[in-house]
């Protein structure tokens, strides 16, 4: 009874308090929801460069030699111009700009004029290609075929190259389809899917080997400029009665001067037969020429030059301060010497066998056509890239939205004989480059 009267209180007790007993609170703890991570998605940033694209073309218009000298101007010409200030009129990438004015400065036949890309911001494929016969080969296995890249037949990732990169003639092209065919860029552009193996961009490449298709992954990195392995100078050495001088590099500073006083030298002990080493001279002045010629008692054949004075050139020489550049006498354009190879002469009967390759470029060419066209020697060896009348000199120009520097040619330099027609200075005996010096001693052995 006692029991049951405690029981009874407790629960008048709970009832008072608003307690429930068939209904226990039961706790429910938070739950903690983690805020999932999306990482943002980079998208290039489109400007508008439209200012850029037309101040490039009325720079280009301006300063270039070649709208002022009838018959150079490529018919395309005005089709090409079109499409660069179309395509720039909406907002675009930075890099979509420079491809784009790539291809605008690629309709000139033009190789000195341009924008230069930094190598070391391009993604090529690690592997170096070779290209002869439009076909491509890889370089450290000559007998292998490269026929596609990421299934697309190489084919179209030649007319990507073509589109983007100056050519002045044949060996031009092979060496810019060797040079650019495995970049990255260009390849997307041609439809090529890239994929990641590991961490490393890659690409199948199509190979053939041995009349069999192969395949093969290959991966990106950076790549430079491949050149011949040459040490770039002047240098000079007698070997028999042959005086060979190799240079490297075509500029007239002081050790020009003592290879000259060293073939003066030579001259006077008896020796008429000279080596002039050009392989992989990528140019600089003739004037080294200019003067070994003068130590060997030669008058050298005249190169044409036609220079450009437009206001620009004379602001860049001058200074924003001079006084204004008054045409009305002369024009723009101004014949500073005439191609004359008559010019050449040659009392101590001397004769030059001049090395070249595909490397041979610019004032180096000039200065192959200006012993050839005098009729001072031969060439052996291989083509050059240089087409041998070429414009040249060139003028920079910055471009203040995109920040690239676009190089435009002010001159023209024809060959000494303009009765030669042809874009390419072939060589009186074909040698390949590594075996053109032997080739030309045997010669001279001969003689």
């Amino acid at each position: 009874m006692r029991k049951f009267l405690l029981l009874l209180a407790c629960l008048v007790f709970l009832a008072a308090c608003g307690g429930n007993v068939s209904e226990a609170e039961v706790y429910e703890p938070e739950v903690y929801e983690p805020e999932i991570y999306e990482p943002e998605v980079y998208a290039p940033e489109t400007r508008d460069f439209s200012g850029d694209a037309g101040f490039l073309v009325e720079m280009v218009e301006a300063i270039h030699p070649i709208f002022l000298m009838p018959g150079k101007l490529p018919e395309n010409y005005e089709q090409v111009r079109a499409e660069f200030l179309n395509y720039t009129q909406m907002p675009i990438t930075r890099n979509a700009f420079t491809l784009a004015a790539m291809r605008f400065m690629a309709v000139l036949p033009d190789s000195h004029s341009g924008i230069f890309l930094a190598r070391a911001e391009l993604q090529f494929i690690a592997e170096p290609f070779k290209a002869r016969d439009s076909r491509l080969f890889l370089l450290n296995e000559p007998y292998m075929e490269v026929i596609s890249i990421g299934g697309i037949d190489v084919r179209e990732i030649f007319d990507i190259v073509d589109r983007h990169h100056i050519v002045e003639n044949d060996i031009q092209r092979m060496l810019n389809y060797g040079e650019w065919a495995g970049r990255a860029e260009f390849l997307e552009m041609a439809g090529v899917e890239l994929f990641y193996s590991g961490d490393a961009l890659s690409v199948e490449l199509g190979l053939l080997y041995n009349g069999a298709e192969i395949s093969r992954t290959a991966e990106f990195g950076r790549r430079r400029l491949i050149l011949p392995n040459y040490d770039f100078g002047i240098n000079h050495k007698i070997i028999d009665d042959v005086f060979l001088i190799d240079l490297r590099v075509a500029i007239d500073d002081p050790y020009v001067e003592a290879v000259a006083e060293a073939v003066y030298a030579a001259i006077e002990s008896g020796i008429y037969k000279f080596i002039l080493d050009l392989r992989g001279n990528e140019g600089g002045d003739i004037f080294p020429w200019i003067r070994l010629a003068n130590a060997m008692g030669a008058t050298s054949a005249t190169p044409g030059r036609i220079l450009r004075i437009s206001e620009h050139l004379f602001r860049n020489l001058a200074g924003e301060d001079a006084e204004p550049l008054n045409l009305d006498e002369f024009g723009e354009l101004r014949v500073i010497f005439e191609a004359d190879p008559y010019a050449a002469e040659n009392p101590n009967g001397i004769f030059v066998a001049v090395l070249t390759d595909n490397y041979t470029f610019s004032a180096a060419t000039q200065i192959a056509t200006m012993i050839v066209d005098g009729n001072h020697g031969i060439i052996v060896g291989e083509p050059s890239r240089q087409s041998p009348s070429f414009f040249a000199e060139m003028m920079p120009v910055y471009l203040p939205e995109s920040s690239l520097s676009v190089f435009i040619s002010t001159s023209w330099w024809g060959r000494p004989n303009q009765g030669i027609i042809g874009d390419t200075l072939y060589p009186d005996i074909w040698a390949e480059s590594a075996d053109a010096l032997n080739v030309a001693l045997e010669y001279l052995a001969m003689r």
